[in-house]
């Protein structure tokens, strides 16, 4: 599946590839009908006449070399790596680099709650008993600790941290803050049978032959399926909890005792709940607002409760009155199961962005209906079922503690597993995309001004008036160059605050196009204005020659770089200008080449020597380049 970048590039090839090909097609007709037509042949030997439809296919070669930039896959491929290499700095490992702007794309984020929006560290920090609710007998306390301590897979190592799943990790710690060695009850029970946890069943189970003939089943899980298996309507306590934004794990047990052939079953007694608390990261409600100035929804996708899921969302901050439009309800949460019941797109409704009670499978599909309704879907995950959901994504993020399955089938490995991470991706793909569109303004500002000038030239009595030495110099050397320049261009702080853009959107847009269509025009009519005086001599004062002509077409193009490099940011060219030493020294070794191309190139680039005050003049009339754009900015800002 391609990008919206690559989409966007491919659309953009085809689109220069036609006219420059339509362009020189036209050219090479119209030359070859007049020197037909008019018979200018006349006179002239095989050899001459061969020399001229050669010097004409030239021609139309040298405005192909013009009109396509040769320099942007270098570019976006410059500005791809440096981007990974800026984003593995805020713990963004970039695994594709396609998706250092695809993130930057993203409408929705589907994301995790445990330790992407948690800090994950689970604590138990309330239980209830069966009788109130509150108060737990101490035959119900011992039963409720040998529960944690026999029926987990978990256990914890020297330093106290989980080994194992985390949940089960923080019930541990709780039966170890009472005095209990969860090892020595366990060597203590023989196994007879377990029944471990899934998103389906959502409980465990474990049986044990205790001494004597007694055997006791221990269960855990989902507060409203243990009251299920003990025929209960609700357990008491338990949702005033799941309020305060805490998961509930509730337990019961069923004791059998064989004697003398007698048969004593005690069914599946309530014993009581533990309550896990795991804090809001800090920076985590600043992050969501940052993603709705952004113009990007997060969507929480968990297993847990939709009580306590919409309390933790409280928490967050999410608020999608903020971002889908006409709708009241700053949270709308509803369980997985009932994914498929709503009207997905409705303008008045919207759609969910609290997901509870939802499993790997379901972020599978929750994340094709966004796509289906043409959204740009970033997904989280860390299990091995989340693999076909991350794979399937627009851009996967894995988060750094999952699971190497879940890391391979992801664009994206966040190291930290931090929700604020994920904003640092957004704001370098954004800006990543603006310097792609930077590079663009330059170079096509370049070509359209070549290929006008040599399309024109002829016409006004200079059949080249770019050499193909010259030409190669301006696509192979100054847009190499360039193209190195902008993309080390920084993360910037202010594409937060505009709206996703739309991946159908031309990656010229309307604006972008005007800019460079006016320039380049500008850029013409000034080497139309240069010929024109090189025949004619109409501006008093100055004696143009063809190397004067290449000399000022570059300091043009040169000046006009560090106008791109703030492009569409509506900041001065100065500012921030020499914090980025590799554009500094990139564009002073751009005009360091240009005067020695031009001073030394000689007959191979067609240039002679310059003097000094020459020099100074070409800069002093190419210098309204800069001026005129700084003046209109500081008129818009006054």
């Amino acid at each position: 599946m391609k990008t919206p970048l690559e989409n966007q590039l491919d659309k953009l090839a085809r689109l220069i590839c036609k006219v420059v090909y339509c362009i020189a097609g036209t050219l090479l007709v119209t030359l070859v009908g007049k020197f037909l037509i008019f018979q200018e042949y006349i006179g002239m030997d095989w050899m001459d006449i061969t020399q001229q439809l050669l010097m004409y296919v030239m021609l139309c070669a040298s405005i192909i070399i013009c009109g396509i930039p040769e320099g942007l896959p270098m570019s976006v491929s410059l500005a791809l790596s440096y981007a990974s290499r800026k984003m593995l700095r805020d713990n963004n490992l970039i695994r594709k680099m396609k998706a250092c702007e695809t993130i930057g794309a993203a409408q929705v984020l589907c994301t995790d709650k445990t330790s992407t929006l948690t800090q994950g560290k689970m604590s138990v920090v309330h239980t209830s008993g069966p009788k109130n609710g509150l108060r737990i007998l101490k035959s119900d306390q011992t039963a409720i600790i040998n529960n944690i301590c026999i029926n987990s897979t978990a256990s914890l190592d020297q330093k106290g941290n989980t080994v194992g799943n985390p949940t089960e990790g923080a019930l541990l710690r709780y039966a170890l803050n009472t005095g209990i060695m969860y090892e020595d009850i366990r060597q203590g029970m023989k196994i007879i049978n377990q029944v471990p946890f899934n998103s389906e069943s959502k409980y465990m189970s474990t049986k044990v032959k205790m001494n004597g003939n007694k055997t006791v089943t221990y269960y855990k899980g989902a507060p409203e399926v243990i009251a299920q298996l003990c025929e209960l309507k609700k357990l008491l306590g338990v949702e005033e909890q799941q309020k305060k934004g805490r998961r509930a794990i509730s337990f019961a047990s069923r004791t059998i005792i064989t004697k003398d052939d007698q048969i004593t079953d005690t069914g599946i007694q309530y014993n009581g709940s533990c309550f896990i608390e795991d804090p809001i990261r800090p920076d985590v409600p600043a992050a969501v607002k940052d993603c709705y100035s952004a113009g990007i929804d997060v969507v929480m996708m968990t297993g847990d409760n939709i009580t306590t899921a919409t309390e933790i969302a409280r928490q967050a901050g999410f608020d999608r009155t903020n971002i889908q439009g006409n709708v009241k309800d700053p949270i709308w949460a509803i369980e997985a199961k009932d994914f498929n019941d709503y009207a997905w797109g409705d303008p008045h409704c919207g759609y969910p962005n609290v997901i509870a009670r939802c499993k790997p499978e379901d972020k599978l599909s929750i994340e094709k209906e966004f796509m289906r309704l043409g959204y740009v879907v970033a997904m989280t995950g860390d299990g091995v079922n989340d693999a076909p959901s991350l794979n399937h994504a627009n851009v996967g993020l894995a988060m750094g503690s999952g699971t190497s399955v879940a890391k391979e089938a992801s664009d994206i490995v966040l190291l930290d597993d931090s929700f604020p991470s994920i904003v640092k991706g957004v704001k370098y793909g954004r800006s990543l995309y603006k310097n792609i569109q930077s590079f663009l303004y330059f170079q096509l500002v370049v070509n359209v001004a070549c290929c006008l000038t040599a399309l024109v030239g002829p016409f006004l009595g200079i059949e080249i008036p770019f050499t193909i030495m010259q030409l190669l110099f301006i696509n192979l050397v100054m847009d190499t160059l360039a193209s190195l320049a902008l993309a080390t261009s920084g993360a910037d702080d202010s594409v937060m605050k505009e709206k996703p853009r739309d991946p159908k959107e031309f990656i010229i847009t309307k604006k972008l196009g005007r800019s460079i269509l006016t320039v380049g025009g500008i850029f013409f009519a000034i080497m139309v204005t240069m010929i024109l005086d090189m025949k004619y001599k109409f501006i008093p004062g100055i004696e143009l020659n063809l190397s004067e002509l290449f000399a000022f077409f570059m300091i043009l193009v040169w000046m006009n770089l560090f106008n791109a490099r703030v492009l569409g940011k509506g900041r001065s060219i100065f500012d921030g200008l020499f914090s980025n030493r590799v554009f500094v020294f990139i564009s002073v070794l751009i005009l360091i080449c240009t005067i020695c191309i031009v001073q030394f190139g000689g007959e191979a680039f067609r240039t002679e020597p310059l003097s000094l005050t020459t020099w100074g003049v070409l800069f002093l009339l190419a210098s309204p380049v800069i001026i005129v754009p700084e003046v209109i900015k500081l008129i818009k800002k006054k």
